[in-house]
């Protein structure tokens, strides 16, 4: 055990890579192994690696019919099903790089991604409009040759990027600026091949995380690699009861954000029946929760993973035993990946002291697109090896510390980085895109809730002239242009943003704001009969503040996961199984208890 004069520097076991170790390579490999194993199931049906390998073929002959060869950057933007995986497969098959994008992303978000990935096509299901000087091509065109013909639309192609590329992320950073974050292969197969997850030919995993994050290339490649299966959730809003038919389809290893994992634990823990494996990452772990999943299901292994995006999906790890108090470490670094606690001047702090942890190893993305200043900046050659030799790290902005156990800690955040619902997010990015709305004044953006454990919402106050934006306005542009983890669920106009004695944003006094707002509205607690008196009631008890039945509980601070838990506990009342769509596309007490006592609305009986 170290003692407090020992280096905070930790160490994973490092592994052996040869040439063939791309992803596509290791798929392929499986395929003829265990030709007629599932690959991909989705909605009762597999894919299997021979099946998934052929149709991956073809796309990949039609993208060389188009001109897309070796190190360019391939935009995927289909919905979720077989074929997208057979598209993203097809593409490393090119030996070209993917970027995934959400179907659902708005139109300004997806054109800044194809310029600034430099993208060359983006595939689809269905042939679509020319976005940024990138035209969409449908699938279909490609598997019937049509698409060849298209070739003169495409743009020329840029710089090419690494060979060891395997695809592009995107996050948000400290400027302002969303960065491009080129991802090798070697950094999925590491975390793959680390016995700590325990990956292999038995797992079955559920893929549910959005497409652009890292997660999702955790949940399909790491099993596939490993000759193992991929299950595609089925349902538009994940819930509950998606873990209950995932396990039906055999899932025995999820990865779930700490707030969808404590949801689950206290509104329906019995959906965790059958997971073997609950892997959390993306925001701070409940030890209480843990602790009670673990009680209920003995045989489960709960891991909590860490890490940003640069350091692809988890730099360290920790197998939780369910006697852990107050806090759940990040754990040790994983395979063929180090940690480093550096103070200010980038120097090693001792055991027991703070500091910002630094990651090292072939996990690390190879370089931020188009930004080779920033790439400097945060991907420094530090002399933190032997003899003082040099190591390339990643500065996550993290802070970290060791125990004399040996586990690391987290510590916060050196700067105002957020993770909202798992979403890396930089309020200082929304603050310069409300500032940019004509006739606002000012903006601050804060989390929510105010100094809690996890981010659940952000919350957004800005000040305008007369003829300024209303409320509403505001969070429609924002809309148009982030992510939903990106906008705020709250916005108020105000008179003026209230400051300290030195002049900076009076963060406790904002939050003040709110809960003046809350008590005092007109009508808040009255009550209501009725399935509108039920929605009311558990939509109030979830926000913890008064609300009235017009208003829009996403604005007054709920999230997809209190839509999770209404459709939960309002259809445990009524012993009926609810959609959670009826809730996030309600988003009014009074529409949402509208489409319930709709009698064309007949839900089917729980049992």
């Amino acid at each position: 055990m170290p003692d407090v004069t020992t280096p905070s520097v930790l160490l994973g076991p490092e592994l052996s890579f040869e040439d063939g170790d791309r992803i596509e390579e290791l798929v392929e490999a499986w395929a003829r192994v265990r030709p007629h194993a599932p690959a991909v199931r989705w909605k009762g049906r597999d894919l299997s690696y021979a099946g998934l390998v052929s149709r991956a073929e073809r796309v990949a002959a039609a993208l060389g019919d188009l001109g897309i060869g070796g190190s360019q950057v391939v935009a995927v933007r289909a919905s979720r099903g077989p074929e997208m995986i057979a598209a993203l497969l097809a593409v490393l098959k090119s030996r070209a790089v993917y970027t995934a994008i959400p179907v659902e992303w708005p139109q300004a978000r997806v054109e800044d991604v194809l310029r600034r990935t430099g993208a060359r096509v983006c595939l689809a299901d269905a042939p679509g409009p020319t976005l940024a000087g990138v035209p969409t091509v449908g699938l279909g065109e490609l598997l019937d040759g049509s698409a060849a013909s298209r070739r003169d639309e495409l743009p020329p192609a840029g710089a090419a990027v690494p060979d060891d590329a395997c695809c592009v992320f995107f996050t948000s950073g400290s400027t302002g600026t969303p960065k491009c974050v080129l991802s090798p292969h070697l950094g999925t197969l590491r975390v793959a091949r680390e016995s700590m997850i325990g990956f292999g030919a038995h797992t079955v995993m559920l893929q549910s995380a959005p497409v652009a994050w890292d997660g999702f290339g955790f949940e399909v490649w790491c099993p596939l690699v490993s000759g193992g299966t991929t299950v595609l959730r089925e349902s538009e809003h994940f819930g509950y009861d998606d873990l209950r038919t995932a396990v039906a389809q055999g899932v025995n290893t999820v990865f779930l954000t700490p707030t969808l994992f404590n949801a689950t634990v206290d509104d329906d823990i019995d959906a965790l029946q059958g997971v073997q494996a609950a892997l959390l990452g993306g925001e701070k772990a409940s030890a209480k929760h843990i602790a009670t999943a673990m009680r209920a299901f003995p045989g489960l292994r709960v891991l909590n993973l860490y890490g940003p995006v640069e350091a692809t999906m988890c730099p360290t790890g920790y197998v939780a035993d369910g006697r852990e108090e107050d806090e759940v470490p990040i754990g040790t670094p994983i395979a063929s990946t180090g940690v480093y606690l550096l103070d200010d001047d980038r120097q090693v702090v001792p055991v027991g002291e703070a500091g910002e942890i630094a990651v090292s190893g072939v996990g690390l993305a190879l370089c931020y697109l188009g930004d080779e200043e920033e790439t400097a900046r945060r991907f420094p050659v530090l002399p933190l090896g032997g003899d003082g030799a040099g190591v390339r790290v990643y500065l996550t902005g993290d802070l970290g510390v060791v125990g004399p156990d040996g586990l690391i800690r987290y510590r916060g955040r050196k700067d105002r980085q957020l993770k909202v619902r798992g979403v890396r997010v930089d309020p200082g990015e929304v603050e310069q895109a409300l500032c940019a709305l004509e006739g606002i004044g000012s903006a601050v953006v804060v989390p929510l809730p105010a100094g809690g454990p996890t981010v659940e919402a952000l919350a957004a106050f800005y000040t305008a002239g007369g003829d300024g934006p209303a409320e509403a306005e505001v969070h429609a542009e924002v809309a148009a242009r982030f992510p939903a983890a990106f906008v705020p669920n709250i916005i108020r106009r105000v008179a003026a943003l209230p400051v300290t004695s030195i002049g900076k944003i009076d963060h406790e006094a904002l939050a003040a704001l709110l809960g003046e707002e809350a008590g005092g509205a007109a009508g808040d607690g009255e009550a209501f009969d009725g399935t509108l008196g039920v929605v009311l009631g558990h939509v109030r008890e979830l926000l913890g503040r008064p609300v009235r039945p017009e208003d829009d509980i996403f604005h007054q601070g709920a999230t997809s996961i209190v839509a999770i838990q209404l459709a939960n506990r309002i259809g445990r009342d009524r012993g009926v199984e609810l959609p959670v769509s009826v809730f996030l596309r309600g988003r009014t007490p009074a529409r949402m208890a509208e489409a319930l006592d709709d009698p064309s609305f007949l839900p089917a009986p729980i049992g």
